[in-house]
């Protein structure tokens, strides 16, 4: 009787979850998602849209729409120090936002 030719596993599943896994220790480790969660920020971003209550880039196409985000002008990741600084915030609404930081919403 003939032996059963080998066959060769693929180890793209192994690799895919050891990724997978670097990836989202890179997510949960994040200075930036860290440091917007603490009391004192979201205080901050309350007061901030307390006091902003309008979108500026809609303001600008002469749109009125409410403030739903803080956009921090300078990247958080690259400028931490910048997280409660009025002055590098934008106040921006869903979809300005989406379409600042360059992703689908």
């Amino acid at each position: 009787m003939p032996y059963k030719p080998k066959t060769f596993k693929q180890r793209q599943g192994i690799d895919r979850r050891r990724n997978d896994q670097r990836y989202d220790q890179k997510r949960r480790d994040d200075p930036a998602k860290k440091a917007r969660s603490t009391a004192l920020y979201q205080r901050f971003r309350k007061y901030f849209l307390i006091n902003n209550p309008l979108c500026r880039p809609c303001q600008e196409r002469g749109r009125i729409t409410a403030t739903q985000e803080v956009h921090h002008v300078r990247t958080l990741r690259i400028h931490p120090e910048d997280l409660r600084d009025a002055d590098q915030c934008m106040p921006v609404c869903r979809a300005c936002h989406a379409y600042e930081e360059g992703r689908e919403l």
